[in-house]
């Protein structure tokens, strides 16, 4: 972080938490908020010590990255972090109100989507489902779009306090809500969520939902008594907390402690999932003068107008912090303004775009920049993967915090499970999934070696006077013990592993998952050889670590599906594992240093890099004006909650705002450069954010 003395406007900040009061900071993006908020704590620290104060976070990623920071400035031993984030504060509420005993883990995204996916499943396969309206069929609902909303939309409700936990129908204030506003996909929303809510208790009695642990946590907070010690929460990009979570951020303030607020509600990422910062207009405390940092310190020269030029097209927002930008006449001329390096381009296709961004890098690196200085910024995770993918594949080390696919989609982790699925008879080997096994990263023939060996099955086979195909030729060598000796005996070495894989699966089917898919692991060489090509340089380097990564994090959801439930079986894991088709949440640090960063705008709140790339621009990608939550109408939920008519209501324009504030923010994590990138062709055209920075 940019090392400054603190201004006029930043030294009030700090002074203003010694009074005790409630109050909120605003500031745009670069101004030096969390600075300040690093300031405030160590302040507060000195003053009345360690236990005094914590900085509350909306993320836990955003709390990681804070950590280090604040110990450093600090300058003291503290019991715990000093930054946290919501989640691990409710967490931690709740088991010190449960006893030492208490040691339930959150519920992945992973985890969540799984048990959507079993129960809308099973409820098509035995006709159950005649309680959904006509509009969403069956295939509708067999969609990971749909399952998306139907969590979007449990999140909304209890944002909105619609879900009573302790009532023996606990979503009957949804259910009545639906039928108000005559919308009946929320009525069977509730009738749904109370299956899912019955589900959840029973098989997953170890874990508990992020969403309901906050709730639970705000009643604790609210039954405080006058003897608990108090403690200061500075609670940094407030912007983004949820109204759930904003409700446990208020309870604290009314019953153990101040809050001080800082945020800019310019630069929320929650709402393209239909959720809303309420810091500002919040009236649960009896806040103090809300104050403003008016100086913005993270880039000089073009970029600080054009932010305010951004900042400009976004309803709503505040004054004093519209204020802070310079206004200059014209993008154009602040284009041209010295102090930092602004460009665009634009390409015929995506690999064009990628080569564009390519070069962009290593010239910024040719000038002196560190590959880790370096962000790429996508509108949405798949998008990440083909580029990370590119970037490799042209000796750029890149790696991506947020990709669209789940753990199973990584072919390290895809085959160890598909291993052990054969190898236990969970299902046949097909010769679609043998091709995959033996040119994969364990097999590892290639094209040449699979074609010879499948060549030889079929001579010999012809030579004993038989007719059978390849494929069944292959299928009878890999599952039948003793099965063509001699031709695996001059195929390449992959085959006889796969084979003798298979056989030692098989002979441990009864065991557990973690057993089952330590032995596959142990019988390969991949270990060592990864963890030696991982310390090497270049693409190869970063596909190991990722294998690894991968690897680690497969064997760790392994290990937290036995602790919550040690009976289950090695079938019913595989089902979940290969069934999920959101990515897991790990907790396992990522290799980044020497890299690229490839991440969406949400990754890049509490960051910011010497050179930034705006990926993307286009017409219908970024911004992306698709309807939110167009199934089950999640984004109206709190509208219709205030009685508000949401015919009235133009959601297009909220869209698109929420669009603006991730562009926004994306632009403001550059300190020296900033490219933007659109393809332009026939079929594709730039979007008007990227002519709000190209000046066109």
């Amino acid at each position: 972080m940019t090392k400054f003395e603190l201004d006029e406007s930043q030294r009030a900040a700090v002074s203003s938490a010694a009074t005790g009061k409630h109050f909120r900071i605003v500031g745009a993006p670069g101004s030096g908020k969390t600075t300040v908020v690093t300031e405030i704590v160590s302040a507060l620290i000195a003053r009345d010590g360690e236990s005094c104060v914590r900085i509350l976070t909306p993320s836990r990623q955003s709390a990681t990255r804070l950590r280090d920071t604040v110990a450093l400035t600090v300058g003291v031993a503290t019991r715990g972090p000093l930054a946290r984030s919501i989640s691990s504060l409710a967490f931690d509420l709740v088991s010190s109100e449960q006893g030492q005993g208490y040691t339930a883990r959150l519920m992945s995204g992973g985890d969540q989507d799984s048990d959507i996916k079993e129960i809308l499943d099973g409820e098509i396969a035995d006709g159950s489902d005649g309680y959904w309206p006509e509009n969403l069929t069956a295939d509708v609902r067999r969609l990971r779009e749909f399952r998306t909303q139907l969590r979007d939309l449990l999140s909304r409700s209890r944002d909105l306090g619609l879900v009573d936990e302790s009532s023996a129908t606990p979503f009957a204030a949804l259910a009545e809500l639906g039928r108000t506003a005559r919308n009946p996909e929320w009525v069977a929303a509730a009738g749904f969520f109370t299956a899912y809510r019955r589900l959840v208790m029973r098989s997953r009695a170890g874990q508990v939902d992020p969403a309901e642990l906050v709730d639970r946590a705000t009643a604790i907070v609210r039954g405080t008594s006058p003897d608990d010690p108090r403690m200061t929460l500075v609670v940094d990009d407030a912007q983004d907390f949820t109204p759930a979570q904003w409700r446990l951020v208020t309870a604290w303030g009314r019953h153990r402690g101040t809050v001080i607020a800082v945020g800019d509600p310019d630069t929320a990422t929650a709402g393209f999932r239909g959720g809303h910062g309420t810091f500002v207009d919040d009236k649960d405390l009896d806040w103090g003068a809300t104050l403003t940092l008016s100086t913005i310190h993270r880039q000089t020269g073009a970029l600080p107008a054009l932010l305010g030029h951004v900042a400009a097209a976004i309803g709503g927002g505040l004054p004093a912090v519209r204020r802070t930008y310079p206004v200059l006449p014209t993008p154009l001329e602040s284009r041209s303004s010295p102090g930092f390096d602004l460009a665009s381009a634009t390409a015929s296709s995506p690999a064009h775009e990628r080569d564009i961004i390519a070069r962009y890098i290593r010239d910024a690196v040719a000038r002196g920049l560190a590959y880790d200085d370096i962000a790429v910024v996508v509108r949405s995770g798949s998008m990440a993967e083909s580029m990370v993918t590119h970037l490799n594949s042209l000796s750029i080390p890149t790696f991506s915090e947020t990709t669209g696919s789940p753990l199973r989609d990584h072919p390290a982790v895809w085959s160890l499970l598909m291993l052990a699925s054969v190898g236990i008879g969970r299902e046949p080997l097909t010769a679609e999934i043998a091709h995959d096994l033996l040119l994969g990263p364990f097999g590892r023939l290639t094209t040449l070696d699979y074609r010879r060996f499948r060549r030889t099955l079929r001579k010999a086979e012809i030579t004993a006077g038989g007719n059978r195909m390849a494929d069944e030729l292959m299928l009878e060598v890999l599952t039948k013990p003793g099965a063509m000796e001699t031709e695996i005996q001059y195929a390449a070495p992959g085959v006889r592993w796969i084979v003798e894989t298979l056989r030692a699966v098989g002979a441990v089917a009864d065991r557990q998952i973690d057993e089952i898919l330590w032995t596959v692991w142990a019988r390969s060489d991949r270990a060592k050889a990864w963890s030696t090509i991982s310390l090497s340089v270049g693409p190869g380097a970063v596909k190991a670590h990722e294998s690894l990564d991968a690897v680690l994090a497969l064997f760790a959801v392994a290990a937290t599906s036995l602790e919550n439930v040690p009976s289950e079986s090695a079938t019913v894991f595989l089902d979940r594992v290969l069934g999920q088709t959101i990515p897991n949440d790990s907790l396992s640090p990522r290799t980044s240093s020497g890299s690229v960063l490839v991440c969406t705008p949400a990754a890049t709140v509490g960051r910011e890099f010497e050179v930034v790339v705006a990926a993307g621009l286009n017409e219908g990608v970024w911004p992306n004006t698709r309807a939110r939550s167009a199934l089950l109408k999640a984004h109206v939920l709190g509208l219709a909650h205030a009685g508000i008519d949401t015919a009235t209501i133009d959601s297009r324009r909220e869209v698109i705002f929420d669009e603006v504030r991730l562009f926004l923010v994306t632009l403001s994590r550059a300190r020296q450069r900033l490219l933007v990138t659109a393809i332009q062709s026939e079929d594709e055209t730039p979007s008007g954010l990227f002519r709000m920075i190209a000046g066109e």
